[in-house]
């Protein structure tokens, strides 16, 4: 199962379980909060353009922390039935829409799935149901790689080859991905990436 998971949606879960330290148990809103704390990558924008304004939610969910108790937790957190719940939800979510693995908009996905807990009740709160938020996600990740074709230049935006030249050998528009030829110490290397970590620098 954690071999499914993509780097950065374990990173967010990671960051969750940070941010639960005072509450004693890792919650589905732990990871929403984490999500839409720094505003930065595809679920962000995805969750913009459907007009959640980011800042308001990330407040309305440290408002509901001030009611919660601190609790002093040593060695590892357990995670809650909700958020047990979300990162199943999250597999299938990716399962359905033929992704190979789970990215943070799986995950995002997989928390307003769990019906209700307070995340999901968020979201839906600020106009986000499984159904938008599935057809945004369809939606951005086909339009956003149908800019490239094969043979493309680009400059990589982010991760471990940021700034690194490249060429395109492979767009998969389902998923978002782009597979850019990199060179790297003399060396062609194949490197997979979503669609807005890359930009066009001249088409060939």
């Amino acid at each position: 199962m954690v071999d499914r998971f993509a780097e950065g949606a374990r990173r967010s879960i990671a960051s969750a379980t940070i941010e639960a330290r005072r509450h004693g148990v890792v919650r589905s809103d732990h990871l929403l909060f984490v999500v839409v704390r720094d505003g930065a990558g595809f679920s962000a924008r995805i969750l913009r353009l459907m007009g959640v304004d980011l800042a308001s939610l990330a407040s309305q969910i440290q408002q509901d922390w001030t009611a919660s108790p601190n609790v002093a937790v040593a060695g590892e957190m357990a995670f809650s039935p909700d958020m047990k719940q979300a990162l199943a939800m999250s597999l299938e979510a990716a399962t359905e829409l033929g992704h190979r693995h789970v990215r943070i908009e799986h995950l995002l996905l997989g928390i307003v799935k769990t019906g209700e807990s307070r995340a999901a009740e968020l979201l839906r709160h600020f106009g986000v149901s499984a159904d938008s938020l599935r057809e945004a996600i369809t939606e951005q990740s086909v339009g956003g790689a149908k800019q490239f074709q094969g043979g493309d230049r680009v400059r990589i935006l982010e991760g471990p080859f940021k700034n690194f030249p490249g060429v395109v050998e492979q767009f998969v528009a389902e998923e978002g991905r782009v597979r850019v030829a990199v060179p790297v110490f003399g060396r062609v290397t194949p490197v997979d990436l979503r669609w807005y970590e890359v930009e066009h620098t001249q088409a060939s």
